[in-house]
């Protein structure tokens, strides 16, 4: 699970030093990075539950715990993105 998380969070930093300023609204930053977050913990469970039967109880505690993360990677990238420098 590490491993998946550091990837994880390496794309994350990818898509959002090639889309956001450095200048960037923590607001804006915390949106956007945890929407991207979201959408790598979150949308997976969703094809486990289509596809190979699992039940769908258990998908929505997965997509929730996504949304978790989600949040908490979020607010780390909007706490520790580099402020607009004078």
């Amino acid at each position: 699970m590490v491993v998946l998380v550091l990837v994880i969070t390496l794309f994350v930093a990818y898509v959002a030093a090639n889309t956001l300023a450095a200048a960037s609204p923590a607001m804006h930053v915390f949106r956007v990075t945890g929407t991207i977050a979201f959408m790598a913990y979150g949308f997976a469970p969703i094809l486990y539950g289509i596809w190979f039967g699992q039940p769908w109880g258990s998908v929505f505690k997965h997509v929730f715990d996504g949304v978790i993360y989600g949040l908490l990677t979020g607010a780390i990238f909007a706490w520790l993105w580099p402020a607009e420098i004078a």
